[in-house]
Order: C-alpha cells, then sequence, then structure tokens
C-alpha cells in the first residue's frame, strides 16, 4: 500500500518540538520579545530612509505646530513647507533627530545604554532658549505618520501597536534625561550661589580673586575668628599667608610686615589695608614694634 503523503513528516506528526519562544526582555521594556523582533525587522525599511522619514516627520510637526520653528535659528524663517522641504539645514536636523531614534530603537535590548543614551539626548534641551520638556510629545503623532508613508502597507494594524509603544517609550526615556539634567542645573545654581554668599559672609580680598579662607587658631592670630586674607593687594594672598601663622608669617625677618597688607590700616607699620575684613574684630597678624600693640590687638 502507498504511504499517505506526507505521513513520515516529522514536522507534520509534530515528533520534532516547536523552537522554544524567544526569551523574555528586560522587564523596563514595554514589549515583549516578539513585539521587539517585529519592530527591528521592520524598522530596517525605514534605516534605509532615515533623512527622507525625517524630513516628512518635521514638516508635519510644524504644520501643526509653527510655533515651535521659532526654537530652530537655521531655518526659523522657512514658513512655508515647499521652503522646509528644500532647506538642507532642516534635512541635516531631521538626519540627526532620525539616526537618534534609530540608535536607540536598535539599542532596546541592551536597556542600560538605551536609558544612558536617551536621557543624554533628553538632557541636551535644557539650554535650549523656550524649550519646554512638554514639546517631546508633539513630535509622537508626526513620527508615526512618517514611518506609516515611508513603509506603505507593511505598516499594518498590529505594527502602529507596536510603533506607538515604541515611539511612547522612547519620549518618555528622553523626558525622564531632561528632568535630571534640569535637576542637575538648579543644583549646580544653588551651590554657586551659597558659594557666593559664603565668601561675602566670611570676607574676601579688595580685588575678590583669589580667595583663601583661614581659621586662626594661634595665639599670633586674631583671636581664633575666622578670616580671609585672599585677593589683598598688596600680595598677602597670593602665597596663601594667612594670620593663623606664626609672628613672621606676614613680615620680614624682624617679624614686622614691610609690604603685607592689614586687617585695618595701621600707621607706620602695615602698607595697605583689607577693608573688607574690617568688622570681624582682627587685629595685626603680628606685634607692632613702633605702637606698642600686641598680636591680636587692634591698631
Amino acid at each position: 500500500k502507498k504511504k499517505k503523503k506526507g505521513a513520515n513528516d516529522p514536522i507534520k506528526n509534530g515528533s520534532l518540538d516547536e523552537p522554544p519562544p524567544p526569551p523574555p526582555l528586560d522587564p523596563r521594556i514595554p514589549l515583549t520579545a516578539r513585539q521587539f523582533f517585529s519592530i527591528v525587522k521592520s524598522w530596517k525599511g525605514i534605516s534605509r530612509a532615515l533623512e527622507p522619514t525625517g524630513v516628512i516627520m518635521f514638516l508635519k510637526l510644524f504644520e501643526r505646530n509653527g510655533e515651535l520653528l521659532a526654537l530652530f535659528d537655521k531655518f526659523r524663517d522657512m514658513k512655508t513647507p515647499d521652503e522646509q522641504a528644500e532647506s538642507l539645514e532642516l534635512a541635516e536636523h531631521a538626519s540627526v533627530v532620525m539616526n537618534s531614534i534609530d540608535e536607540g530603537i536598535r539599542a532596546m535590548d541592551n536597556v542600560d545604554f538605551f536609558f544612558d543614551l536617551l536621557h543624554q539626548i533628553g538632557g541636551s534641551h535644557v539650554r535650549i532658549p523656550g524649550f519646554k520638556k512638554e514639546y517631546f510629545w508633539k513630535i509622537e503623532s508626526p513620527f508615526l505618520e512618517a514611518v506609516k508613508l515611508t513603509l506603505g502597507d507593511r505598516y499594518t494594524d498590529n505594527m502602529d501597536h507596536i510603533y506607538k509603544l515604541t515611539i511612547r517609550f522612547v519620549i518618555e526615556t528622553v523626558i525622564k534625561g531632561y528632568e535630571m539634567a534640569a535637576e542637575r542645573e538648579v543644583n549646580e545654581n544653588v551651590q554657586k550661589l551659597n558659594s557666593i554668599s559664603e565668601r561675602q559672609h566670611t570676607g574676601g580680598g579688595s580685588s575678590g580673586s583669589n580667595i583663601t579662607r583661614s581659621v586662626v587658631t594661634t595665639a599670633a592670630a586674631s583671636g581664633g575668628h575666622e578670616s580671609n586674607v585672599g585677593g589683598c593687594q598688596d600680595g598677602v594672598g597670593k602665597n596663601a599667608t594667612s594670620f593663623g601663622g606664626t609672628t613672621a608669617s606676614v613680615g620680614g625677618a624682624s617679624g614686622v610686615p614691610t609690604t603685607a597688607c592689614c586687617p585695618v590700616a595701621t600707621p607706620a607699620n602695615c602698607q595697605g589695608a583689607c577693608p573688607q575684613i574690617a568688622g570681624h574684630g582682627v587685629g595685626c597678624p603680628v606685634a607692632l614694634a613702633v605702637s606698642g600693640r600686641g598680636a591680636g590687638q587692634l591698631p
């Protein structure tokens, strides 16, 4: 008897195991392994046309959000779609943006790299004058429409769902990078203001530069007060000498200053003054032989 066709086919007979499903992705990614495989495969069609797809995306973006043109110095004056479509500057920018998205989509299975990449992209927008993080969402719809036009019939309902999940994940990650960069900038500005305030509170040299803080502790100092001798015009701050040294720390071999500046002006013995330190109760750094006053006493 003739055997039925396919009777010995191991696949049809179920004698061979089905291939195992792809391993699950990192749970931080909002796609299944199958969805990720589908978009990577589909994205190859976009990768071959990044620049024209990007131009379409920006044309649709500006068509609905003309006010965003003001953010782009190189093509802000191109008001009509024809001007924008022919702009080399816009094409170049569109290519840069699409290459960033391309790199991000390809890296989604390496989540830490994906986050680092898109956080940097988001953070780079913090210092763009007039830019707001909400503007990132305005690219979602133009992106999907541009991808649909490029892929044509290959853009199925299933792929539409996957692309929506993907671009929203990309935008959310970019916004997170923007927020982190903005917070860092605020903290840095606060630290700078605190530093300036502290320098003003503790005093500074007349030139405002070369500030050296010194906590005085010896008997030849200013009674334990925190003083500041940086920036003195006569040069004490240049070599970091302070009121906390020995009796000869700011003067010549005799211990009496010759060209240094003192906390306050003194007759004959000290040349120059540090007026910003006055009021902190500081005295002269060394005993003044002519006036007869000891260290730490006001002249």
